[in-house]
């Protein structure tokens, strides 16, 4: 990923050594001890797990929305790597606006169901029978 980002942001980058601000500076991701190697480990552990490729990619934006791994870029590494995660699964990418602007909240498990849910229904269309639906 530190390759990828590199590539984006035109220079060498790496892990943040310090906060990170967003929203020009309206939200804080703090940086603690430990940090680069549990984005790491949360990482690698859910790429060895058989998951659809819809629920990875959800997994995998909102890892980089909430760590906030990079000094800069991380918006647009977590769409990068959304899109990237549906191609390699073969599926076409969605509007992508609507994932950015869907609420996002540390923790909260249904509301991440619904975003994948949400990319799912964006991919198959609105009439595709969608199982285990999450109530509104």
């Amino acid at each position: 990923m530190v390759e990828v980002q590199s590539e984006l942001l035109g220079g060498p980058t790496g892990f943040r050594t310090g906060d990170a601000f967003a929203w020009g500076g309206a939200h804080r991701y703090a940086h603690v001890p430990g940090l680069e190697a549990a984005f790491r480990e949360k990482v690698e552990a859910d790429a060895r797990e058989e998951r659809h490729p819809v629920a990875h990619a959800t997994r995998l934006y909102l890892d980089l929305c909430f760590f906030h791994p990079f000094p800069d870029g991380n918006a647009r590494a977590a769409r990068l790597w959304l899109e990237y995660m549906l191609r390699r699964g073969r599926l076409p990418t969605p509007p992508l606006a609507p994932v950015v602007l869907w609420p996002k909240h540390p923790g909260d498990a249904v509301n991440y169901t619904r975003l994948a849910r949400l990319l799912a229904r964006s991919i198959a269309g609105p009439d595709a029978p969608c199982r285990n639906e999450v109530p509104e």
